[in-house]
C-alpha cells in the first residue's frame, strides 16, 4: 500500500519516512505524499540516490519548536495539542474558579481553540472544539458580563517579536477611533431571546433621513 493512502485512510497525524531520496526542495512530494491536509514537515536532504529523512505533520494537532538535523537522523522537538477532552476539563476547571470567587474576570492566555471557522488559518477547524469553547465563554458570561462594564474597551494585538505569540494590550478607557463600529457576536446567536430583541430594536426606531443614515441608526 502506498504510504498515501496509508496516511489517509488511518488519519496520521505525524508520519516519519526514511530512505525519501528528498533533495533541496521537497514541497511537491510532500503535498503529494500527505494530501490536501494542512501540513508542515522537517527533511534531511538525501545523499545522491541514498538516504534521506522526512517527518511531516498536521500543524492542528503538532508544533514544532526546534529541530536538530544530521546526516544520519532527524530530531524534531514540540507540543502535541491538547485533546477535546482535556481542553474541557481545563474549561470546567476554570469555570468551576470562577464560581467560586467573587469578582471581574480577565482569562488570557492560549487556548490553542478558536470561535469559527474565519479565525483558524493553515490549520484544521474542528467545529466540536469550537462549540465546547464557545460554550465556556457564553456560560460564563465573559464577553457580556466585560462589555457590560466597560463599554468602551478595546483590545489591540501587537506585532510579535521574539515569540510567535502576539503581545496584547488591553484597555476599558475610551479612546478616539472615531465612529464606534456596530458589534455582533456569534454567541449571541445561541441566546433564545435574539429575535425578539432585533425586531424590538429595528422596530422602535422611528428612522429619518435617507435609507444608509436610517440602516446606521438602527444598527
Amino acid at each position: 500500500m502506498a504510504v498515501r493512502e496509508v496516511i489517509k485512510q488511518n488519519r496520521v497525524c505525524l508520519a516519519a519516512i526514511q530512505e525519501t531520496k528528498l533533495g533541496n526542495s521537497p514541497e511537491f512530494q510532500v503535498r503529494s505524499i500527505w494530501g490536501r491536509r494542512p501540513v508542515e514537515f522537517d527533511w534531511v536532504v538525501a545523499d545522491g540516490r541514498s538516504g534521506g529523512l522526512l517527518t511531516m505533520w498536521n500543524p492542528g494537532f503538532f508544533k514544532r519548536i526546534s529541530s536538530v538535523k544530521h546526516r544520519n537522523f532527524l530530531v524534531v522537538s514540540g507540543l502535541v495539542a491538547q485533546r477535546l477532552g482535556a481542553k474541557r476539563e481545563l474549561w470546567s476547571i476554570i469555570s468551576d474558579t470562577m464560581e467560586s470567587l467573587n469578582g471581574w474576570w480577565v482569562i488570557m492566555g492560549d487556548f490553542n481553540a478558536v470561535r469559527n471557522s474565519n479565525e483558524r488559518l493553515n490549520t484544521e477547524f474542528s467545529q466540536s472544539c469550537a462549540d465546547a469553547f464557545n460554550f465556556f465563554i457564553q456560560d460564563n458570561g465573559l464577553f457580556d458580563n466585560f462589555w457590560n462594564k466597560w463599554p468602551d474597551a478595546s483590545v489591540t494585538a501587537l506585532p510579535w517579536v521574539t515569540s510567535d505569540h502576539c503581545p496584547v494590550i488591553l484597555s476599558t478607557g475610551a479612546q478616539n477611533f472615531g465612529a464606534i463600529p456596530f458589534r455582533f457576536y456569534n454567541s449571541w446567536l445561541c441566546k433564545p431571546e435574539i429575535d425578539s430583541v432585533v425586531v424590538n430594536a429595528i422596530s422602535n426606531h422611528p428612522g429619518v433621513g435617507p435609507a444608509d443614515v436610517v440602516l446606521a441608526g438602527k444598527l
